[in-house]
């Protein structure tokens, strides 16, 4: 019975022990990481990918070769493009139409070379050329841009600057803007020939206008502004009197009348002979609100008979009638000849007089 009680006991033993280490858990030896019994896939970390380093590439390997032209080459083309053939004819005039024989004509032809390597520059040639007998003149062996009449000489004859101003001819440009040559109309410029200098009074002046319509009387001896005689007033009217700075389209009018003589518009090229008739009264310049020319400044050219007859003179007279004031800027430049004379050519290397009284001898001639 003893011995019974003694192996119940250390099966008992047994029992506890083995029921023991089952619920007891795995410990981990030391360095070694603890695993858990379930891993979900949901919070199973992923390694990290380190990415391989990659190797250098030169930036030509992979530069696809360039099929742009470079400055240079762009600048040879437009250079190339640039100079077009050029041809261009011209007729030498004088003041009476006639033509005019061996005048000395120096053009200036712009033309783009490349001066020394890699480096392309705008240069000038300038052929020299006489007319013949018929006044002509041509060129049609030249390439380039752009065409200018620089200068015409020919001695006991003075070149019209209105020509030469207006003298430049492009061959390359906006096709509405290119010249083309005509042999059977050509180019008209004008030279006057000289019959000789008078002495002449010279006034050069800038004086104001009111906007009102009052008259404003010029005495073209003295230079002077005056109440009574004088040789031209003028009158100016702006509707309405006060306007803004850079306002437009409004209306003005501006008159100029002799004073005992007549007036006559002027389109020549060189003001030196008065004509014997045909003047009028006065000159109205009358600018409409609604003109599809509408301007705030003027200029007019015109010859004026005065007092009488007796004065013949040529005047140039400018006008702005934009500003804020009550009075604008008037400019008149005239020569007026004293003796009576209808001719006004001007030597600027002869004595021009300031007032009509005659030069005497113990005077200096002024230059």
């Amino acid at each position: 019975m003893k011995k019974r009680v003694i192996v119940i006991s250390v099966m008992a033993l047994v029992a506890l022990l083995l029921l023991w280490l089952w619920r007891s858990p795995v410990v981990p030896s030391e360095g070694a990481k603890p695993v858990s019994t379930v891993e979900s896939s949901a919070t199973r970390s992923e390694p990290k990918t380190v990415p391989k380093p990659q190797a250098s590439v030169p930036a030509t390997a992979t530069t696809a070769p360039s099929n742009q032209p470079t400055r240079l080459e762009q600048l040879r083309e437009i250079a190339r493009k640039s100079n077009k053939p050029i041809q261009f004819f011209g007729l030498v005039l004088d003041q009476d139409d006639n033509p005019i024989p061996s005048v000395k004509v120096t053009l200036a032809i712009r033309t783009a070379k490349e001066v020394t390597p890699d480096v392309i520059d705008d240069l000038f040639e300038h052929p020299v050329m006489m007319t013949g007998a018929d006044g002509r003149f041509a060129l049609t062996d030249a390439r380039g841009a752009l065409l200018s009449v620089e200068a015409m000489e020919k001695s006991g004859y003075e070149v019209s600057e209105k020509s030469l101003n207006r003298a430049h001819y492009w061959y390359w440009r906006d096709p509405s803007q290119v010249f083309h040559p005509d042999a059977g109309r050509p180019e008209v410029f004008r030279m006057w020939k000289k019959t000789g200098a008078e002495k002449l009074v010279l006034q050069d002046r800038m004086t104001r206008i009111p906007y009102d319509g009052r008259v404003v009387t010029f005495d073209l001896l003295t230079g002077r502004e005056t109440a009574a005689g004088g040789d031209f007033r003028v009158a100016l009217v702006r509707n309405p009197q006060q306007v803004k700075w850079g306002q437009r389209n409004y209306e003005w009018m501006l008159t100029i009348e002799s004073v005992d003589g007549g007036l006559s518009v002027s389109s020549d090229e060189q003001m030196y002979r008065a004509p014997a008739d045909g003047y009028q009264p006065r000159l109205v310049i009358h600018m409409p609100a609604d003109d599809p020319q509408w301007t705030d400044d003027k200029s007019v050219e015109f010859y004026l008979k005065s007092r009488g007859g007796k004065h013949y003179s040529s005047v140039k007279l400018g006008v702005m009638v934009g500003s804020e004031k009550p009075a604008t800027g008037l400019s008149v430049r005239s020569f007026l000849n004293p003796s009576g004379s209808r001719n006004l050519e001007y030597d600027p290397l002869q004595t021009v007089v300031s007032s009509a009284r005659p030069q005497s001898q113990a005077e200096t001639p002024q230059r």
